[in-house]
């Protein structure tokens, strides 16, 4: 069972199916996230790899593990990422919050890797997740 935990909420300016329908799909980061370039799918639906190539050229790996596209979230774990963690476990989801506001939820559970303290995991996470957000506000600003 992982020990850390993050949490990070913020209200976007539009009605959810506008958000959901920039974020909602599993590929989709690069059409909201300048951080990442490029993402290649291995496979559909839950089990499915995606394969994040960074604007720093790292990559990152994830698989799909949860996806309710009714209740607007899914759920995704870290394959392989230069990330300070491990059994990691993301969720992306997204509620109304008004005729046209909806609150993003970004989440994670997960261990430091060896030799990594809590607090300095959960800060990277943290902060990770915050500017994840901020561009997503950006760009919804942006298509609405």
């Amino acid at each position: 069972m992982a020990t850390a935990k993050v949490s990070v909420t913020a209200v976007m300016p539009a009605d959810v199916d506008t958000v959901w329908g920039l974020i909602g799909g599993f590929n989709d980061l690069p059409r909201w996230n300048p951080r990442v370039s490029e993402s290649r799918m291995d496979g559909e639906g839950v089990g499915a790899i995606r394969v994040l190539t960074l604007a720093n050229g790292g990559s990152i790996s994830e698989r799909l593990e949860a996806e309710d596209n009714a209740g607007r979230a899914y759920r995704y774990s870290i394959v392989e990422a230069p990330l300070p963690v491990q059994n990691y476990v993301g969720r992306l989801g997204a509620e109304p919050a008004g005729p046209n506001s909806t609150t993003v939820t970004w989440s994670a559970e997960f261990d430091p890797a060896d030799g990594v303290p809590e607090e300095k995991a959960i800060e990277i996470i943290d902060s990770m997740f915050r500017g994840g957000l901020a561009v997503m506000e950006k760009a919804i600003r942006k298509d609405g």
